[in-house]
This record gives structure tokens, sequence and C-alpha cells, in this order.
């Protein structure tokens, strides 16, 4: 079955669902406004949404490696099976989630009264439209130039190579505003200080593992066909990016352990005793992260010994202690220990 049939399908099906709900808006509410309701879309919504955004980030890291190949057949056949990926599965989970976000919209009320939502709404049409207007026509391009390429040449051409990989960073920036909206649909934060601290920390956390300081190797040797998806050159732009981001990173998880753990709720009356051990670990584990940043910024400024900073790799197990220290941290605020009784 053709892709286009695909897609006219559920397409189809979604402005049904529409049309519904526009002629008959009195039974579409007394439908959404059952008891049982609300979990069966929360459910059907989240399932949607994770496999449509799993398949999205497999279907790029898929499409790195066979480009980091430099095979012909490996290549053609990955992104031949993404593209059916996309069209038999991506496609219809896209379009269910739609759908059940709307049912969601109207159960919780006015979209444009929750601040949270209406956000991650303008994310998700953002995304939509670096598809719609970016990838669509790259795909249409890279389907000619496939069709036009010669089929006994050992490797693809290069302008065809060269779209390829710019479809890539295309899919990037359509997922990326996925990843904002499922964060806004987790945390969705009573406080603005919350939301803007733990947003910036997970942009922070994103554009670290985006920007690496270096390779596994020091030369791309053949090594770096079986094991590395990349090599990267040089670049002090990038590796001071990373380091930026990373100090950015830590920061913030270091704020959040000392202010916002350690922060009565609103309801409480009193300090409970267990809140008060939790306190205590709150403020041992932002200490430990503290030491960790301190170790690091006096070696920047050169007021660490060098010599034993980088013969231990110091920046390593000092990235190390100040994660593991939030990481505990997090259990605790979990109530994963010392819950209330």
């Amino acid at each position: 079955m053709k892709t286009k049939w695909i897609l006219l399908f559920f397409l189809s099906v979604m402005a049904v669902m529409i049309f519904f709900a526009l002629v008959f808006p009195a039974e579409l509410r007394e439908v959404l406004n059952r008891p049982s309701m609300y979990q069966h879309v929360l459910f059907t919504h989240i399932v949607a949404v994770t496999l449509f955004f799993a398949n999205a980030v497999v279907g790029i890291l898929w499409e790195l490696r066979s480009l980091a190949s430099g095979r012909k057949e490996v290549i053609l056949h990955t992104y031949n099976t993404v593209a059916w990926l996309d069209a038999r599965f991506s496609s219809p989970m896209l379009i269910i989630s739609i759908i059940a976000a709307i049912m969601l919209s109207l159960m919780l009320g006015d979209i444009w009264q929750i601040g949270w939502l209406s956000l991650a709404f303008f994310l998700f049409l953002f995304s939509g439209l670096v598809w719609v207007i970016s990838d669509i026509p790259t795909q249409y391009k890279i389907k000619t130039l496939i069709k036009n390429a010669d089929p006994d040449a050992q490797v693809l051409p290069q302008e065809l190579l060269r779209i390829l990989k710019m479809r890539i960073w295309i899919s990037i920036a359509g997922v990326f505003p996925l990843i904002v909206v499922f964060f806004l649909m987790i945390y969705k934060y009573k406080k603005p200080i919350d939301f803007y601290l733990s947003f910036l920390a997970g942009i922070a956390a994103l554009s670290l593992l985006m920007f690496p300081t270096s390779n596994i190797v020091e030369k791309c040797i053949e090594l770096c066909d079986n094991y590395t998806i990349a090599f990267i050159e040089y670049n002090e732009f990038r590796i001071n990016f990373h380091y930026i981001s990373a100090t950015v990173f830590l920061v913030i998880l270091n704020y959040m352990c000392f202010f916002l753990f350690t922060r009565k709720n609103e309801q409480e009356i009193v300090v409970t005793e267990q809140k008060k051990k939790r306190n205590i670990v709150y403020y041992i584990c932002g200490s430990l992260m503290s030491l960790a940043l301190l170790v690091m910024f006096l070696k920047l400024i050169n007021k660490f010994p060098e010599d034993f900073y980088i013969n231990n790799n110091l920046t390593f197990w000092m990235e190390t202690l100040a994660l593991e220290a939030f990481g505990f941290s997090w259990l605790v605020k979990g109530e994963f220990i010392l819950k209330d009784k």
C-alpha cells in the first residue's frame, strides 16, 4: 500500500472526529465527562506520544549510524526503513496523540487558561511546521535523487548525501520542541521559579550532550569505523560551549538542592521530623556538589595543582560526585527514602 493512502486514511479519521465535535458538541462533552474516560484518554495519549517520540529519536540515530558507515546499501536501506515507519507507525501515533490531546484539553478546561498546556500546544505546532515546511520537500528531493541515481554506482551522489545529512538536522529541530513538551507534561510546577530553573537545566543538559568536548580516540583509525558514530575535529567554540552548559546545569542542580528541596510545602503547618532529616540530607548533598564545583573552578583559574588534577582525572570524578549527590537528594525528595509516616 502506498504511503500517501495511509496518510490520507488517518487524516480522514481525524477530520471525522473534528466534524463530530463541531456538529455534536453536547454529546461529545457528555462522553468526556464520564469519570473513567479521563484515565483511558490520558493512557492513550501518553502511549501514542511516547511511541511517536521514541520512533523519531531512534530514526535519527539509525540515519546517523548509516551515514557514518558510508556504505550505499546501508544508507538506502536505513532511509527506506525510517520512511516506512514514519508513514505506517509515526503518522497514526501522531494523529491519535492529537485527538487524545484535544479531548484532554476539553476535560481539563480552557487550554488558553492553563499556561503549560498552551505553551505545549504552540511547541507541538512548531514541531509540526518544521516537518511540514522542511522535511516533506526534502523527502521529495531525496526520492527523486534516489530514483535518478546510477544503480551500478558504488557510492551515492554527493548531493543526495548532503540532503540526507541536512535531513538529520531538520529531524533534530523537529524533535527538540517535543522534548520540551514532554517536560511540560510531567513537571507542571505551581511556582514560576521551579519551572524556569528546571527548564533551563534541561536545556543545559541537552546542550552539553550535543556539544561534546572530544572524541573517544585521538585519531580516526579503524576503531573509529567499528565503534563510533562520528569523529569530530577540534573546535574551541564547541568545547567552551560544553563547559558553559555543564556549569549552568550543575549550578542549577546545586541551587535546587539547597533552596528548592528544603522549602516547606504551603499546606504544611509544622515541619515534620522526617522533613527535618530530609533537609539535612539536602544540605549534605548540596555541600558535596559545591565542593565538586569549587575544585573545578580552582582548576579553571589555575589555583589547583595541574599535574595532580589531570593525572587523577578530577573533572570526571568531580562531575560524578556532583551528579551522584544530586541523584541521591532526588530520591530523598521523592520520599523513596525518609518518607513521612
